[in-house]
């Protein structure tokens, strides 16, 4: 199979889908950091004398701490959407039919996620001024719905267009 076989393909088609497959290389990344950070050696770096960066530890311990206590379900349903998220970002780029079932999976995951996060108080986190970077966290809450939506749209409408092989 080659990937320069693009004929009825708009040329926008596999620079989208290269970054799809990008976006999944980052969400898998986090995935892992995520579920593998340690608080106490966060706490152990900060430097004596500076209190802004002790702050900024603290802070991100606390949301470290909420993601300690997030179920399992919902730790299954993060790695279930950066996993399904890049595969099915690679089945676009490779034009697969079975890219529109993974990226719906990818989304139904995410979606699951922010069920999680909304159940637990995580988005309440915002109202709390010592938690300096939540703002941050809000943007990356919706830019990855937003971009799971979108993946799956794109996949929709390959395959209605026949853009798959």
């Amino acid at each position: 199979m080659r990937l320069d076989d693009n004929e009825g393909l708009p040329k926008w088609f596999v620079p989208v889908a290269v970054l799809g497959v990008i976006w999944g290389l980052i969400s898998l990344v986090f995935c892992y950091q995520a579920l593998n950070v340690d608080t106490e050696q966060l706490l152990q770096a900060v430097p004596q004398g500076n209190v802004t960066a002790a702050d900024l530890v603290i802070a991100h311990a606390q949301r470290m701490a909420f993601l300690e206590g997030t179920p399992i379900w919902a730790k299954a349903a993060y790695v279930g959407a950066a996993i399904s998220g890049l595969m099915g970002a690679i089945g676009l780029l490779i034009r697969r039919k079975w890219s529109f079932l993974v990226l719906g999976l990818s989304l139904i995951c995410v979606f699951c996620l922010q069920v999680s996060t909304w159940l637990r108080g995580g988005f309440d986190m915002l109202e709390d001024k010592a938690l300096m970077l939540s703002s941050r966290d809000m943007f990356i809450a919706v830019a990855t719905t937003a971009i799971a939506a979108a993946l799956f749209y794109l996949a929709m409408r390959a395959f209605e267009k026949r853009w798959y092989k």
